[in-house]
């Protein structure tokens, strides 16, 4: 059974993580296209962290403003607050590992690993890794044990399992990832890249809200020259341009997921004036609202 709770908000099904089922922050499930198939096939965004593993058939992710093909043995990675919809399901099965933020951030690198790595925050497009055998085995055996141990017995023991295996498959998709592209490494232990976080997390929580850079240097404790600065250091667009970017990541989703006016996108975006909004979108996308709507809609 499914232990996450939806909350209908018009084509949106908002997924919060259910504490009292599972207290430590991690929950596993299984999908079989026969049991599941009126429930897949809704569009959802999770306010959590999520890796789905392909075991059956095949199936495809619209994931923002990409789309990709899984098959048996390919492994997704969904960051908190993505927007997804799959699709062109044939009679596939998969394990999704939810897990929240609480649940793996339990030191600096912790943190930074979800916050900048390309698994969870990749421009370039979705990232999809072929599991193979050895990772496959130890999922496989965490997956296996986890599902004969019932949430009252949930243990310590049983915990540190869950985040080291997390851990291990989330550290060796780094990797394999940075071999291929070349990425910047994660650094520890960086007074940089910690307030590079948490200005990041301060955005995706206010951005509605609070638009300019000064908000966010205030919160920081830190001048808005500074805060500029740590971000051309550690090669990463303006603190504006961060804002901007999340204002813009949010209008794309609410433009192809849902029946949204364009002036009630722009409300939801905490902007009374809608031509406010409509000028920012055009500049940044190149496309006015409408014409990205009617571009990327199914």
């Amino acid at each position: 059974m499914y232990k996450l709770t939806e909350k209908d908000n018009r084509e949106i099904h908002h997924i919060q993580f259910n504490k009292e089922i599972n207290p430590y922050g991690i929950c596993v499930n299984k999908i079989e296209y026969e049991e599941d198939a009126s429930r897949i096939a809704k569009i959802y965004r999770t306010s959590f962290y999520r890796m789905i593993w392909v075991c059956k058939g095949s199936v495809s992710v619209e994931l923002d403003m990409n789309t990709v093909e899984l098959t048996k043995d390919h492994c997704l990675f969904i960051g908190k607050n993505q927007v997804f919809k799959l699709k062109n399901y044939k009679h596939f099965d998969a394990y999704i590992v939810d897990f929240t933020e609480s649940f793996y951030a339990r030191t600096q690198l912790d943190s930074e690993l979800l916050h900048q790595s390309n698994l969870f925050n990749n421009k370039k497009g979705v990232v999809k890794l072929y599991l193979e055998d050895p990772y496959k085995e130890i999922l496989i055996r965490f997956l296996g044990f986890f599902h004969n141990i019932s949430k009252a017995n949930f243990s310590p023991l049983l915990y540190q399992l869950a985040h080291n295996t997390v851990e291990r498959m989330l550290l060796f998709a780094e990797w394999n990832l940075q071999q291929h592209e070349n990425s910047e490494q994660i650094k520890s232990n960086s007074k940089g890249y910690s307030l590079l976080n948490r200005f990041q997390t301060l955005v995706a929580n206010h951005f509605v809200k609070e638009k300019t850079v000064g908000f966010y240097a205030d919160e920081l404790k830190i001048s808005s020259r500074n805060l500029a600065k740590i971000c051309s250091t550690l090669n990463k667009p303006s603190p504006k341009k961060i804002i901007t970017e999340r204002i813009i990541t949010e209008a794309k989703r609410l433009l192809k997921f849902t029946d949204l006016s364009i002036k009630e996108v722009s409300f939801r975006l905490g902007y009374e004036e809608p031509n406010t909004f409509i000028k920012l979108f055009t500049s940044n996308v190149g496309l006015s609202p409408l014409t990205f709507r009617e571009k990327y809609r199914d």
